[in-house]
């Protein structure tokens, strides 16, 4: 495997910017810069990634916060749309 020759150094192929900036999904992103900068395979480059994710505990822990961070954004828009459809009904039925 010629990922394992070159140690687990995922910060080299995935960059800094694994956690930071507004990403959907930092993990796809990081498997898929790794597959791109290794030219690995998905399985093999999804398991580095776990085994590193695994390994730095700071690192699961700014991903776990991510996740929630954007489980609360996604619910306040959600919320913010039911009361304009809501409005918008009101306004559409005269009630």
């Amino acid at each position: 495997m010629a990922a394992l020759r070159r140690g687990n150094k995922i910060e080299a192929a995935t960059g800094p910017s694994l956690v930071r900036g507004p990403r959907l999904d930092p993990i796809a992103e990081a498997i898929k810069r790794l597959r791109e900068a290794w030219a690995i395979g998905l399985k093999e480059a999804k398991d580095h990634v776990d085994g590193h994710i695994a390994a730095d505990p700071l690192l699961r822990q700014k991903l776990s916060a991510a996740s929630v961070s954007g489980a609360r954004g996604c619910l306040f828009w959600l919320i913010l749309l039911l009361f304009i459809g809501f409005g918008v009904y009101q306004l559409l039925t005269g009630r």
